[in-house]
């Protein structure tokens, strides 16, 4: 027998209640309209599709013309273990990724968390804007989502036109 086998039954039994099946397909469709909403308030800008994960991360990309230009990505984040949203700044590949690591820890960057080293795979800065997400009123979570996203987005920007 697999490993994973032991829990199906507990599987079973939770999607049976239904409460579990209801509740990710509501935090689906609200990353829906989280992106849908991105869409339409910066309409310059690309949005990737929603990675829904493994029940572990749910995520979409963002990519501001310029971040873009400069080979850079943000991604906005929820993780479904701790109920946080994180932005998350990475580059298309390694080598982006290296190359402004490498700048933002040189430079002396502190406003976000930069990671301890280049080679960590989805990120090299992060801000975690929302702790112990409250899903009780949407279009809340929604504006502070988009606020904080254009802080970051701001921020990030000011930084490397100073540091170019």
């Amino acid at each position: 027998m697999s490993s994973f086998d032991l829990y199906i039954p507990e599987y079973r039994k939770q999607l049976e209640k239904g409460t579990v099946k209801v509740a990710y397909q509501g935090l689906m469709k609200y990353f829906d309209s989280l992106r849908m909403h991105l869409k339409s308030s910066q309409p310059g800008y690309f949005i990737s599709d929603i990675h829904y994960g493994l029940m572990d991360y749910t995520y979409l990309y963002f990519f501001p013309k310029e971040l873009q230009r400069q080979k850079l990505k943000v991604v906005i984040l929820f993780s479904h273990d701790t109920f946080k949203f994180e932005l998350l700044l990475a580059g298309y590949n390694r080598e982006a990724q290296a190359k402004y690591w490498k700048q933002f820890k040189e430079k002396g960057f502190t406003k976000y968390q930069l990671s301890d080293n280049a080679d960590e795979m989805d990120r090299f800065l992060s801000w975690t804007i929302i702790d112990n997400a409250d899903f009780s009123d949407l279009e809340a979570l929604t504006a502070q989502i988009s606020k904080f996203t254009m802080e970051f987005i701001e921020e990030v920007e000011r930084f490397l036109s100073k540091h170019k």
